[in-house]
């Protein structure tokens, strides 16, 4: 059943060239019968005329077509003349226009293809050549404005689902919640390689003296990555932190994760438990970056152990508990490895002991409230060099012309004093 008023679409998703429009510009009205009468037996109907260049600009406005035959030679304004305003508009540039022409010569015909001719078609005008080549151009101008249409329409989904992904990350009022409770200054920066992925991070009070921190990755890109972070979200709900041990924390989302992922998925994670009054952090991980605990200033660091096995790979898998020293004056730093993977323009991969380097010749005084984007600033302009290979961050195999994609970095500072630390929250996605 036909829906009055709907589009008539190809089975390809092209709409037909049969709803075209089509202005012909020529004052030889023979000539504009002929061609009617060709264009309608290819089932094109809407075919407007106009008897010289003058009055195929008044029609090319209020008509619209989306294709222009046009003649050369004509009173009033000829077809140069009308080609060469037509193309001084930016809202045409893509129009087709083909042009007719008595003269037989390689330059004028060259002449006519600089001054904006689609293309030529030589007098006697063949009917049969020139419809052919009208059904190329429509077919063609028809495809690119539905990959346009459809461009967009993704572009707007993917704006809409990366907005939605957000919401996932927590809120400004959190870690404003997490940065007065408990005496810390928290900053934190994700850098988008593209519209979604399946980066997740967050953190939560637990108790007057804790707090929590998750970030995971999963394995993927793109739309089936950020699909796991809302299952992931779904599964949190379900999984309390209060009395579990880190360990056996990871172990409760690596059993609803191995429920629902296919076997070629997983995920690398590391959730720490901040105990401000015991002044340590208990943590476990599944295969994720290394955490970094300092101290002092120049800061001496600690390196903590991010390996084990990535989630949902064994349902029965055990994550061990582990324990870095977080006295006052300490800091944490946690971040995916888009850092210590990331390339200089040497080839060369920053490593784990490169971003130790990085951050030993940090100031990590008191009075600097903003410590992580001292480290970025230092970081991000040795690693914008094209890498020579393809860098793997947050376990995906990224894009070589972004090396830095999903660059994701959170910084914990324990001090005796309130910071005032400045936050930059982006999407983390691939």
């Amino acid at each position: 059943m036909t829906v009055p008023g709907a589009i008539d679409w190809s089975s390809d998703g092209v709409p037909p060239i049969t709803n075209c429009r089509i202005l012909v510009v020529d004052d030889d009205r023979l000539i504009q019968k002929l061609v009617r009468t060709r264009l309608e037996m290819e089932g094109i109907e809407n075919i407007e005329v106009a008897e010289n260049g003058r009055d195929g600009l008044l029609k090319i406005d209020s008509f619209r077509p989306d294709l222009v035959i046009l003649d050369v030679d004509m009173p009033v304004m000829d077809g140069i003349e009308f080609l060469r305003l037509v193309r001084a508009k930016p809202k045409y540039a893509d129009l087709d226009v083909i042009v007719s022409t008595a003269i037989d010569d390689t330059d004028k015909r060259d002449d006519l293809l600089e001054l904006g001719a689609t293309n030529v078609i030589v007098k006697p005008i063949n009917h049969d050549l020139l419809a052919a080549r009208v059904r190329i151009h429509l077919e063609h101008g028809l495809m690119v404005k539905s990959l346009k249409t459809y461009r967009q329409r993704v572009a707007k989904e993917l704006a809409s689902a990366q907005k939605m992904q957000l919401q996932l990350l927590p809120a400004d009022t959190r870690v404003e919640e997490i940065r007065s409770r408990y005496g810390l200054v928290v900053n934190r920066h994700f850098q988008p390689s593209s519209e979604l992925g399946g980066d997740y991070f967050d953190l939560w009070p637990m108790d007057d003296h804790r707090f929590g921190v998750l970030m995971i990755d999963f394995s993927g890109h793109g739309i089936s990555a950020a699909i796991n972070t809302f299952r992931l979200s779904t599964i949190l709900r379900s999984v309390g932190s209060e009395d579990r041990t880190p360990g056996e924390f990871l172990s409760e989302i690596n059993k609803g994760l191995a429920e629902i992922l296919s076997v070629s998925e997983f995920a690398t994670a590391l959730f720490a438990i901040v105990n401000i009054e015991a002044g340590n952090i208990s943590y476990s991980a599944a295969g994720a970056p290394h955490p970094i605990v300092g101290r002092g200033n120049p800061p001496q660091l600690a390196l903590g152990d991010g390996s084990g096995l990535p989630l949902s790979i064994d349902a029965g898998a055990a994550y061990e508990n582990r324990e870095l020293d977080f006295p006052d004056g300490s800091f944490l730093v946690l971040t995916s490895d888009a850092v210590t993977e990331s390339r200089d323009s040497d080839g060369q991969l920053l490593g784990v002991e490169g971003l130790c380097d990085l951050i030993g010749h940090m100031n990590v005084d008191p009075g600097n409230a903003a410590p992580l984007e001292e480290l970025l600033a230092r970081f991000l302009p040795i690693s914008r060099s094209p890498p020579m290979t393809t860098a793997r961050f947050c376990g995906l195999a990224d894009k070589p012309d972004d090396p830095f994609g999903r660059c994701k970095c959170s910084f914990y500072v324990r001090s005796f004093y309130l910071g005032d630390g400045s936050a930059e929250l982006n999407d983390d996605s691939r």
